[in-house]
């Protein structure tokens, strides 16, 4: 027996309807980002099916398929992240590529570009942007296609991370300065209009207890923040008032209750302006932005 390609379509189309009806007649409650991972999961999971089935009638012209499909899988129920067997995320309308060298892009961080974007608008002559610990290229590159007249750099401690950041420019058509640093924090003797980063901010002793396909899979570079999660910030903040024009802007994602610490070492550390705190989708504070003073 052959099944067309429209009854193999149907098949995978009960086949991610079911598993959806099983996991909701358990009451989870998902936010958004989980329900699209869910989602996303569940396709996943009615495509491998599909590739069994096709392996199963249509016997040898469908076993390289089938059998690779059923390796995504594995790695999926070893609970490799989605995207990392995909190989890409998006971010803000974007695929970008993505490996374990990388961090997976979140939505939060979307929101971080977004208020970026809108101080861009609201500051038309801004040219210069740092985007420190620059991972995947995602903020960096969303920037420069975004606003075309942007001058972004883009620093990491990472070389392997920047050859991602490099590849997704190239792919994407940014402009971008890729440049490997040996801290993560602003350049002395350069002076940006914008100082953007989501730095790694989880503490050390925490990232083995998240869940597998972030503690197991993301790298431990890209989410450990020293040993109370914000070591990377105190080199950012400290150093950002000299690398900033006057006026200029340091923003920043944060972690859960981190605001205070941040607002006050901004405070201690002087030359820039009162703290502005946004949530993100679920009411949490997540990014934070000062303006340099004039003077």
């Amino acid at each position: 027996m052959r099944l067309t390609p429209t009854e193999l379509d149907r098949l995978t189309i009960f086949t991610a309807a079911e598993l959806a009806r099983r996991r909701r007649a358990k009451r989870w409650r998902l936010t958004y980002p989980e329900a699209l991972a869910l989602l996303c999961d569940e396709m996943h999971e009615a495509a491998v099916r599909r590739q069994l089935v096709r392996v199963a009638v249509e016997g040898e012209a469908g076993q390289r398929d089938g059998l690779g499909a059923f390796t995504r899988h594995q790695r999926r129920a070893a609970r490799e992240p989605l995207q990392y067997i995909l190989g890409s995320a998006g971010f803000y309308g974007r695929n970008f590529k993505v490996n374990r060298d990388v961090l997976i892009p979140r939505p939060e961080t979307e929101g971080l570009v977004e208020k970026v974007l809108q101080w861009i608008d609201a500051h038309p002559h801004t040219q210069r942007v740092l985007d420190i610990g620059t991972g995947s290229g995602c903020i960096a590159i969303t920037l420069a296609l975004e606003r075309p007249n942007l001058q972004v750099t883009a620093v990491d401690v990472s070389e392997t991370a920047l050859a991602v950041a490099r590849e997704n420019a190239e792919t994407l058509g940014a402009t971008i300065i890729p440049l490997l640093c040996k801290e993560g924090s602003a350049q002395p003797g350069e002076v940006y209009d914008i100082i953007i980063s989501n730095p790694p901010y989880i503490p050390a002793a925490e990232v083995p207890t998240l869940q597998p396909e972030v503690s197991q899979f993301e790298p431990h570079l890209a989410l450990a923040g020293g040993d109370d999660g914000l070591e990377i910030y105190r080199q950012i903040v400290q150093t950002a008032p000299a690398c900033l024009v006057p006026g200029g802007l340091l923003a920043l994602e944060i972690g859960v209750g981190q605001r205070n610490f941040l607002a006050e070492l901004a405070d201690n550390t002087g030359g820039l302006g009162p703290i502005n705190c946004s949530n993100d989708l679920n009411g949490i504070e997540r990014v934070v932005m000062w303006e340099r003073n004039e003077a």
